[in-house]
């Protein structure tokens, strides 16, 4: 009996491992030259594309990277984002020099040092509609939000603890549709940022994750045969907010 709950415990350990030791593949934007990025377990960040006789073409990008994430933005000139010894840096694939079969070249760059970690994930992030003028996002460890358009300086807003994307940003009859992300200021204030970069404070002190719950964040609002949540309990409702 006791060997086979050893056995058990052995298989449960070797899956777990090999669980976490699997690769991370992303799929490319529509527009990049490129079909893939993979991040191996050993830290080796690389693009994939279709080479000779249909075989996967693998070209490294850089070492060290513990996560990444696509830009959704067809008209950002970065392809990727990714994390690199703890630093936020970008990958922009040339469509010039790219031929079949070949590695298309591509720059890479830093952003932003220092990218704080809340339960061992990086605070990163893109935008997910390409309505909006800001492409991507990150907080570093001093508290310091940055928000990025496609070029140009980032905005820069301090003294931030968490940071949420509005997942429904765009979409009509979903409240807090005409934001893009929301932020919680370390005294509780939660402000509300706009595709414009026009920032507004939500006049509440809360968490991020309590507020999106009392205001129905990407909830269906009445107007279109639907009612939210806080319209049930007889509040206005945010439509669009």
């Amino acid at each position: 009996m006791r060997n086979k709950f050893f056995a058990v415990l052995v298989l449960g350990s070797l899956s777990f491992s090999f669980t976490a030791l699997a690769d991370d593949v992303k799929t490319a934007r529509s527009n990049d030259v490129v079909e893939k990025y993979v991040l191996k377990s050993n830290g080796v960040f690389s693009r994939v594309l279709s080479g000779a006789r249909g075989k996967d073409l693998s070209c490294a990008v850089t070492s060290n990277v513990s996560d990444f994430k696509i830009s959704q933005h067809p008209n950002d000139a970065a392809t990727a984002y990714f994390i690199k010894s703890g630093d936020l840096h970008f990958v922009k694939n040339s469509q010039k020099g790219a031929r079949k079969g070949n590695c298309p070249p591509a720059d890479t760059g830093a952003l932003m040092g220092n990218v704080k970690q809340d339960g061992g994930k990086y605070q990163y992030g893109v935008i997910p509609s390409t309505k909006s003028e800001y492409v991507n996002w990150a907080l570093d460890g001093t508290g310091t939000f940055h928000a990025w358009k496609n070029s140009g300086l980032p905005m820069k807003i301090q003294n931030v603890s968490d940071v949420s994307t509005v997942e429904c940003f765009g979409q009509s009859g979903k409240a807090f549709s005409k934001k893009i992300l929301l932020l919680e200021k370390r005294d509780g204030n939660i402000l509300a940022m706009e595709d414009d970069g026009d920032v507004k404070s939500q006049n509440i002190k809360t968490s991020i994750k309590h507020f999106r719950v009392v205001k129905d964040v990407c909830k269906d609002v009445g107007g279109s045969g639907g009612s939210s949540t806080a319209q049930r309990r007889g509040g206005r409702g945010n439509r669009g907010l």
